[in-house]
Order: C-alpha cells, then sequence, then structure tokens
C-alpha cells in the first residue's frame, strides 16, 4: 500500500493554534485571506469576553487590529463600546498598532475618542491621546471630543481635553462651539470652565445665535444670569436680526423651531431635521420660569424697542399677556397702530389667550406712556441699562423707597 505524499509546507503562523484540525492548502490563493478572516472573528469574541489571553495570542499572529469588524466597528471602538470596557484590552490594541484616529463606517463617522469621552472614561480617553489619538479629531459632524465632553456633562474630561490641547472654539458643521453645546444640556460647569479656558461667550452658530439664546431656548435661568454677569450681550442679533428678548418673548416659534432641528447633537437627526429629545423638552418645557429669564435680560439694558429682519419689536412677539405688561412697564413703545393692527383684533386675541380686558388696559396703557412720571422712568432706565443691572444701579441713587421700586419695576401688581 502507497503512501500519500507529505502536505506542501506552509508558514508556520497557519499552522499554530487555536484552530486544530484546520488545513491551509498554500496554493489557494484566498488562504491567507480566510485565515485572517478566522483571526478577526477570534477577535470579536476576545473583546467582548475581556479575553486578554486569547487577544494577546491573535495579536502575535498578526490579525488585523484596524480591520472593519461587525460590518462597522474597528477593533478599538467596539472594546471602547462594550458595556463595561476593559482598559487592559483597549491598551493592548493600541499596543498592537490599533489605529486610535481610524472612525466608523457609520454616517456619524465617530473616532474611539469620540465615543470614550461620551462614556466619561477617563482611564480610556488618557490611553488614546497618550497613543496619538487626535485631541482635536471631527466626526461627521465636525465635532470634537469636547464637544461631546460638553454636552454629556463630562467636567474632568472637559478639563483634561483643554489641558492636552483641546481648541475651545472650534465649530462644528451647524457653528457650534463647545460652550454652545454645554449650553443647551444646562451644564453649568462646563460652561464655566470653557469660559475661564477663554470660550468665546459671544460665539455665533450658522444662524447667528450665541450661547445666550441656547440657554433661553432651553429655559435655564441659572445659565441665563451665569452669562450675563460674564458679559454676554443681551442685544446680540441673529442672522434674521433677532434678539435674545425677541427669543424670550415667543420661543415657538416656526424659525426657532427650524433652528432647534437643524442644530441638533446628533449629526443624523440634524441633517434630516429629525425631532431630537431636546426638541421636545423645549415643546414640552414652558414654565413660568421664562418670565424671570425675561426680567432678567431687560435688567441687564435690553433694548426694548429693537426691530428684527420683519420689522417687529418684542411686545409684537409677546405671547403671553405677563410678557407685553412687563416690556410696557419697563418701557416699551405702544404705537398706535399697534392697537389697530390684526395682532390686537378681538379674533387674534382670543387665539392668544387674550382678553377684551387686556385690550382695554392696552389702550390706558397706550395713553399713560406719555405721562411724565413714565418718560422719566424711561429715560433713567435707559441711562442705566449701560451698567448691565439696572436694579443694581438704581439702590443707591438718593430715593426713597417706593420709587427705587418704581424704577425697578418690581410692582407685581403692574402686570397683573
Amino acid at each position: 500500500m502507497s503512501v500519500p505524499p507529505p502536505a506542501p509546507p506552509i508558514s508556520d503562523k497557519l499552522l499554530l493554534p487555536p484552530f486544530p484540525g484546520v488545513v491551509y492548502d498554500e496554493d489557494d490563493p484566498f488562504a491567507e485571506k480566510r485565515f485572517q478572516k478566522e483571526l478577526q472573528f477570534r477577535m470579536v469574541g476576545a473583546i467582548e469576553r475581556n479575553d486578554l489571553k486569547l487577544l494577546t495570542f491573535l495579536t502575535n499572529q498578526d490579525v488585523d487590529t484596524n480591520a472593519t469588524i461587525l460590518f462597522v466597528k474597528t477593533p478599538l471602538i467596539h472594546a471602547i463600546d462594550q458595556e463595561e470596557p476593559d482598559i487592559h484590552i483597549i491598551r493592548h490594541l493600541l499596543t498592537s498598532q490599533a489605529d486610535p484616529n481610524q472612525s466608523d463606517t457609520t454616517p456619524w463617522k465617530q473616532r474611539p475618542i469620540h465615543l470614550a469621552v461620551a462614556k466619561g472614561l477617563f482611564e480610556v480617553v488618557r490611553s488614546l491621546l497618550s497613543h496619538g489619538s487626535d485631541v482635536n479629531g471631527k466626526d461627521a459632524g465636525e465635532m470634537t471630543a469636547l464637544h461631546y465632553a460638553a454636552r454629556f456633562g463630562h467636567d474632568r474630561l472637559a478639563l483634561y481635553l483643554i489641558e492636552n490641547g483641546a481648541d475651545v472654539n472650534t465649530r462644528d458643521n451647524c457653528g457650534r462651539s463647545a460652550i454652545h453645546r454645554a449650553v443647551e444640556e444646562r451644564h453649568l460647569n462646563i460652561v464655566k470652565i470653557l469660559l475661564e479656558a477663554d470660550a468665546s461667550i459671544n460665539e455665533e452658530d450658522n444662524f447667528g445665535w450665541t450661547p445666550i439664546f441656547h440657554a433661553i431656548m432651553w429655559n435655564d435661568v441659572d445659565v441665563v444670569r451665569f452669562l450675563i454677569s460674564c458679559g454676554a450681550s443681551v442685544n446680540h442679533k441673529s442672522k434674521l436680526m433677532n434678539t435674545p428678548l425677541h427669543t424670550v418673548v415667543c420661543r415657538i416659534r416656526r424659525e426657532n423651531s427650524v433652528i432647534v432641528l437643524q442644530t441638533c447633537f446628533d449629526f443624523y437627526k440634524r441633517s434630516r431635521r429629525i425631532p431630537s429629545e431636546e426638541f421636545k423638552f423645549i415643546l414640552q418645557n414652558r414654565r413660568d420660569t421664562y418670565f424671570e429669564i425675561l426680567k432678567d435680560i431687560i435688567n441687564a439694558g435690553a433694548d426694548l424697542d429693537v426691530k428684527n429682519a420683519s420689522g417687529e419689536r418684542p411686545i409684537h412677539l409677546s405671547e403671553k399677556e405677563i410678557f407685553t405688561k412687563y416690556l410696557v412697564q419697563a418701557g416699551a413703545t405702544i404705537n398706535l397702530d399697534m392697537l389697530l393692527k390684526d395682532i390686537f383684533d378681538p379674533g387674534q386675541i382670543t387665539l392668544t389667550g387674550r382678553t377684551e380686558q387686556f385690550r382695554k388696559w392696552m389702550i390706558i396703557e397706550y395713553q399713560q406712556q406719555f405721562s411724565l412720571i413714565r418718560q422719566a422712568r424711561k429715560c433713567i432706565r435707559s441711562c442705566l441699562a449701560m451698567t448691565r443691572n439696572i436694579a443694581h444701579a438704581v439702590e443707591p441713587l438718593p430715593l426713597p423707597p417706593a420709587l427705587k421700586a418704581y424704577l425697578k419695576v418690581d410692582d407685581p401688581a403692574e402686570c397683573v
């Protein structure tokens, strides 16, 4: 009986475990590719089981640590994306030539550092940066890791990224910098960190909105007050010439809704104008705290009679009676034609919740605005507006307490 000839020699790495019994034909042009795919398949399992021993064996077999696995991921991104990422697995991949700047192939094009920052993985971020990750690398929406730290509220990571060269004023593809994203999510501590790192407090996005516009839309009194105290302009004009005062008196306008949809943090949703959770929050959150924001902006010296691109003043857009009344008491002008236009006809009054009593109040106020005491209050408040805190500027004036309260528009009865 004849003995079959021995199999042709193949490379040593193809004979090593963990694939006993698998025979590769050296003459097969696809043998090496199939072997590499087998290695990659085992690498996915090693990552998911946190099996460092197996992963070490695979990398010694020259498994491609930058291959696309599970259709859209790199091994490094898959390791970071685990429910409980293993820092040892991640570090081993990095030391095995895994590219820390290679993004996934999803529409978001996230890099490993984006995912690590979003999940708040400080040690992972530190390892990525130490192995050459670009601290200012961008995803498909041109957002950097600092945008993610600001959006998800990771104070320590935001500070660490800045210390390692993150640009605090880098803008994404809708013009928003990290401070915009921090304000959207009401992360006051990160806003402070960014401003201390010289972030621009009046940075415009593609629509001309500065951070204070976002604080107004997201109904954050504390952030609005902090931004004002740090010098945010209350008279800044957007591309449509709207000021923060135009925005606070009528938030749920179509043009504002369009801006929110087109600047959503989620690149995929904003590119398709899909309503985000943040947008739903704005629609549902219509509390009375907006009145406090209105008073803060006016107290900081907002121009009460400024017109937008459509020729509308804040009083024209006011969606609540209490807003309109406060604007008038603070010095907004009531023109005669306002009482004759459709905005104040009985049909419109019914639609906006205004009453016939309110209409009569407007007529009386139109007449009283020319009185000496009202003109004096308007003139004094206009002069004190440059201090950016009218109420505080009134206090040292040598006037009776009642007159000080009148100048500060402190009497709630005036707006009831």
